[in-house]
């Protein structure tokens, strides 16, 4: 029950003192995504979840806490937030993860998806490539559904044999059910964090931004942005609370 109560560490006695713990270490990250107040949710899930108290989750600790099916789109949904390669998320990480994928509409979920599977960022997918993206996001337990097979016959049955990213989210619009999978799991995901009142306000602030690295296609350059963004921040409260002994001191010497 993940509105419990699920500090289950010596190191914080409550939710709100873990949230409080992470807003001063991420401050930047979570100001920046608009999540301001909203750090209990994360925090309960990140500890209940971080069973062996490393401080991050690996992929199989997310995804049964979160209770979603391993598909290899999932995996790589989750993996590819993983910024250091270590091969789980940290709590910045986990965050920015949840936010970047409940606040795509359809066309930036279709992008992001085309992104995934577009490995050396040619802009161009080849059939065999967009065969095993939708296979992908349906996983093993729908791999003999009717959908699926239909899918597939549609996109052998097409005269090209290479597909732009436009060209994918075309189709993907023409067919709604090729990301259907993906979605379900992003409803899922907006029910469990926070709500989907919140998200769905959410997502129309971030196609609100000027800024071109909140577009779907540019989560990296937000990602490093907002390490940055956190590092820079902690320097701040550092020097606020050295306060004016720091400045002192540096005057004496």
């Amino acid at each position: 029950d993940w509105s419990s109560d699920v500090c289950s560490s010596d190191l914080c006695s409550s939710k709100s003192k873990v949230a409080s713990i992470m807003t001063g270490k991420y401050g930047a990250t979570i100001s920046m995504l608009g999540m301001t107040g909203k750090m209990e949710w994360f925090t309960k899930f990140f500890v209940k979840s971080d069973e062996d108290q490393t401080g991050t989750l690996d992929l199989v600790e997310f995804l049964d806490m979160a209770d979603l099916d391993r598909t290899p789109f999932t995996k790589k949904v989750f993996l590819l937030m993983d910024n250091d390669g270590s091969g789980a998320l940290d709590f910045r990480e986990l965050i920015f993860a949840v936010w970047n994928f409940c606040t795509l509409d359809h066309e930036g979920l279709a992008m992001f998806t085309f992104d995934l599977y577009d490995k050396d960022a040619s802009g161009g997918i080849e059939r065999s490539e967009l065969r095993q993206l939708v296979q992908d996001v349906y996983g093993t337990k729908k791999r003999n559904s009717k959908t699926l097979s239909v899918l597939l016959s549609k996109l052998d049955g097409m005269q090209q044999h290479r597909m732009t990213k436009m060209q994918f989210i075309s189709f993907a619009a023409a067919h709604s059910r090729t990301l259907m999978p993906a979605f379900e799991t992003q409803k899922y995901l907006r029910g469990a964090f926070i709500g989907p009142s919140f998200w769905k306000k959410a997502t129309k602030e971030r196609q609100k931004k000027t800024d071109p690295s909140f577009r779907a296609s540019n989560w990296r350059q937000l990602q490093g942005k907002l390490m940055t963004g956190d590092i820079e921040y902690r320097k701040r409260r550092a020097a606020a609370a050295a306060g004016p002994r720091g400045t002192g001191a540096a005057r004496g010497r």
